[in-house]
């Protein structure tokens, strides 16, 4: 049997009804779309290392892990550990 919390209320509005607690921030801070694609746009300049692209990530404000995916549709060549391709070539197999 659970105990009550001593001195925990629900908050409620004029009416009487529950209200939900609102986050004090809401989202990841870099996870803005104009950082984003400037992020996007520095990747595509030049071949980025992951320590790189955490680097520039900081420095732009901007999610390095979402920047990189904008970037994989205009890029001219991928490249990505061997661990996800031959995943990639697994799942290839199997929906075949």
């Amino acid at each position: 049997m659970q105990r009550k919390k001593k001195g925990r209320s629900t908050a409620t509005d004029s009416l009487g009804k529950a209200v939900k607690k609102s986050r004090a921030t809401s989202g990841c801070s870099y996870l803005q779309q104009r950082a984003v694609e400037r992020l996007r746009d520095e990747v595509l300049l030049e071949v980025q290392d992951v320590e790189q692209l955490v680097t520039l990530g900081r420095k732009l404000s901007a999610c390095p892990y979402y920047g990189s995916r904008a970037a994989v549709s205009d890029a001219q060549v991928c490249i990505c550990i061997h661990a996800y391709c031959s995943n990639f070539c697994t799942e290839l197999r199997v929906k075949n």
